[in-house]
């Protein structure tokens, strides 16, 4: 742990240097653990992790400067962050490249239930183990080299872990002459290596006494082919390099599963204002034809997985939705005419939620459907209104001016309703930060939809009224 801080207090005095004064808050360390954005946990003496701080980013248009204050009531804090918390990561990322450690990796977290945006896994089962690995890892570095090359996507990395580097050693004829074996090795190497018990028995009572045993050149190669053993029986010392073969590798520190198939993983996330997860898919396409050619079975999980998932389920939910409204409005009016008068106000909401996610620089997700699903039972509140107020009176008289009257009479409830909503929505959709900026593509569907369909209840409801009702004004 010692040696590892070493390394750690250098990455940190960079981090320090690297990132203004104006945007650090603080630098929290821990040594001998580590855990990445899934919760993956992990313990030892070479595993360190540095979190990075930020401060609030300072204000960026004159709402955040005069309107936002004013609406905290005066708890508002300016924050003093200039850079975003990606630029700053890609600064750090560069700033520590020189290092030469076996793995570091510069994250930033990701809000919400997905954790990683690209999360693709690779498995051969029916291959050799040692050959499954040796593909498996080929296909994820084939991976990692074809997402660096794509724009927006940050944070590539694998969990592929070779581990420490370990020194296999075997006799060779000459140790075996000489009555050299490797238990014999082991026996001899153990007290260097690893802690040991001791059995002792102080004032009859029975201890273990840990002893560990430490040599300063265990590090370098070099001198570990130096080191002399006793001859088993004699006196006469002797190389260990003379009487072994000694083979360099590393030792897999953890090896990952599931369903009981060996996999290897390679995670990225996405910049959302540049490409999305289906784009970054789309250009995967012939490198995944490629890696199926090796016989390794390609798993796709991540953000993909889930919206596919999330798509079905919601275009079952809307179905649903859709004919629970209908059959309400059927038991309504009594006519499918006017029902579907009403139901036509969901369709104009939604070139609403396509309009707002283009004015907000958004592309649509899938908090944008959720928000487009719970919206159509909101936009046809004001349709309801709108043809029950004009059936009431227009069974009377079919005088223009009349209808006209009629129409105009629900503008101000209507525009009333969806303001006051509207008005709502703006904290989410303007100021949201930190975990809230999960529900901001729900807010602009919600808010833009409904800015959509307030015009939809107040022109062409009426409009479609009168086409379906035939309506003929008296001259």
């Amino acid at each position: 742990i010692e040696e590892t801080e070493k390394v750690v207090s250098v990455i940190e005095e960079r981090v320090r240097k690297c990132v203004p004064a104006q945007d650090l808050d603080s630098i929290a360390t821990h040594i001998g653990t580590s855990f990445n954005d899934k919760m993956e946990f992990d313990v030892g003496e070479d595993l360190f992790q540095i979190f990075v701080n930020l401060r609030k980013p300072a204000p960026q248009n004159w709402l955040e400067h005069f309107v936002y204050p004013v609406v905290m009531l005066g708890t508002y804090e300016f924050g003093t962050r200039t850079h975003t918390a990606m630029e700053l990561a890609k600064r750090i990322d560069a700033r520590l490249k020189d290092i030469r450690i076996q793995r570091l990796t510069v994250t930033k977290p990701k809000a919400g239930i997905v954790r990683a945006d690209i999360e693709i896994s690779f498995s051969a089962p029916d291959l050799p183990k040692a050959e499954a690995l040796k593909r498996m890892e080929r296909s994820a570095k084939l991976l990692e080299k074809k997402l660096s090359s794509i724009d927006g996507v940050e944070n590539i990395a694998d969990n592929f872990d070779p581990g420490r580097l370990e020194l296999e050693l075997h006799v060779n004829k000459k140790g075996r002459e000489l009555g050299f074996t490797e238990a014999g090795l082991a026996s001899v190497f153990i007290p260097y290596y690893l802690n040991i018990k001791d059995a002792r028995i102080m004032k009859d009572v029975n201890r273990d006494v840990v002893v560990r045993t430490y040599i300063a050149d265990r590090k370098d190669l070099e001198r570990f082919m130096k080191i002399k053993l006793q001859v088993p029986g004699t006196n006469m010392p002797v190389y260990i390099r003379d009487i072994c073969t000694i083979k360099e590798r590393h030792g897999l520190s953890r090896i990952w599963k599931e369903n009981g198939i060996r996999q290897v993983t390679v995670t990225a996330s996405i910049d959302k204002s540049v490409t999305t997860s289906r784009q970054v898919m789309a250009q995967l396409a012939s490198l995944f034809d490629r890696i199926k050619s090796y016989h390794v079975r390609i798993d796709i999980k991540g953000e993909k997985k889930v919206a596919d998932r999330t798509l079905r389920e919601l275009m079952l939910a809307g179905i649903v939705a859709v004919l629970g409204i209908l059959i309400v409005l059927l038991l309504q009016f009594n006519t499918v005419g006017d029902a579907l008068i009403v139901l036509s106000s969901i369709p104009f909401a939604f070139t609403g939620v396509i309009a707002g996610h283009i004015i907000m620089g958004k592309h649509l997700a899938i908090p944008s459907l959720l928000g487009f699903v719970g919206l159509s039972g909101v936009a046809v509140n004001d349709a309801i209104i709108m043809v029950d107020f004009l059936k009431r009176h227009m069974d009377r008289n079919t005088d223009k001016a009349h209808f006209l009257r009629a129409a105009a009479m629900r503008l101000r409830p209507i525009i009333l309703t969806s303001v006051t909503t509207i008005l709502s929505l703006v904290p989410l959709i303007f100021f949201a930060t930190g975990q809230a900026l999960i529900l901001s593509p729900m807010a602009i569907s919600f808010g833009y939809g409904l800015l959509a369909a307030t015009f939809a209840n107040l022109l062409l409801v009426p409009t479609l009224y009168c086409l379906v009702h035939r309506v003929r004004f008296n001259k």
